[in-house]
């Protein structure tokens, strides 16, 4: 004869039906949670980030094959989106600049052009005004001229693979004489950071301010030259009247001609000197010897 007590039998079978129960939350949370990373990851990936564009295209940017036909419409439509935005360049695609100063849209994501080659007829007198963070890579640029690249004090960046050909080279600068948004007319200043970074590529200049413009910048700059990327020029604060509050000069690798400051030096004679123009820290980090 077995014996028990009722009492216990009574608190065991609670026990177990309260297991059960645990373990039943335990397997309904994890099938939640599963569903919910589905819905998610089906989010991602119906997100698309990649826009097309080539000559002729009348699509909606979707592919290769549904490309837009210029890359204004492309511009727009990247600028539109939340989420970081790569324009392939399918083929051989001409911009044309020539006429006005291209104002790209205001975007807050960033914009990263790719692919072929893209020609850009441009003018001397006209700039490529860009609207938010900007990445141009793996992809061949043509210009017709000199092209002129105005940040408005938003990132750029030349990453690896951009090749510059037909004889003529890009100019970065960060404002023009033309005053822009965010000038304080009473102290003549901008109140911003300059952040320019070229890994390959050919330059004349990266500069923060063009010569003739009556401005100093409340905000520190950081330039970084890396990779393949040749610079004839780098530019903090060319006149009497241009100053910035700390500068930082990275050079990985790459080639620069001349440090121009309000005293043109070369790159022989930046380390451990300051900089006129520089109000505050001027640093240079060299982490690859100077070809």
């Amino acid at each position: 004869m077995i014996n028990y007590n009722k009492q216990d039998f009574v608190l065991n079978k609670n026990e177990e039906v309260h297991n059960m129960k645990k373990l039943l939350s335990l397997i309904l949370a994890a099938l939640l949670v599963a569903s919910l990373c589905a819905v998610f990851a089906f989010g991602a990936s119906a997100a698309s980030s990649d826009l097309y564009v080539k000559a002729g295209g009348t699509g909606d940017g979707s592919s290769a094959e549904k490309a837009f036909g210029s890359i204004e419409d492309a511009y727009s439509a990247a600028a539109e989106k939340t989420d970081d935005i790569v324009i392939h360049v399918v083929g051989e695609v001409t911009w044309d600049i020539s006429l006005a100063t291209f104002e790209a849209p205001v975007h807050t994501n960033k914009i990263t052009f790719t692919g072929d080659k893209l020609n850009i007829t441009c003018s001397k007198s006209y700039f490529l005004s860009l609207g938010g963070r900007t990445v141009f890579e793996k992809i061949e640029l043509v210009p017709s001229t000199k092209l002129l690249m105005r940040t408005n004090f938003n990132d750029i960046v030349f990453g690896e693979g951009v090749v510059v050909s037909g004889g003529n080279k890009v100019c970065i600068r960060c404002t023009s004489k033309d005053i822009i948004d965010g000038y304080d007319f009473i102290t003549n200043t901008f109140k911003a950071n300059a952040n320019i970074t070229v890994l390959s590529g050919i330059f004349e200049d990266l500069c923060i301010f063009q010569n003739g413009c009556p401005a100093n910048l409340d905000g520190d700059v950081t330039i970084t030259v890396g990779g393949t990327a040749e610079v004839d020029n780098v530019v903090v604060a060319r006149n009497s009247y241009n100053t910035v509050n700390n500068a930082t000069f990275y050079l990985n690798g790459g080639k620069v001609n001349r440090f121009l400051g309000n005293t043109d030096r070369s790159m022989a004679q930046l380390e451990g000197q300051t900089m006129p123009g520089v109000t505050g820290k001027f640093t240079v980090v060299v982490s690859d010897a100077f070809n």
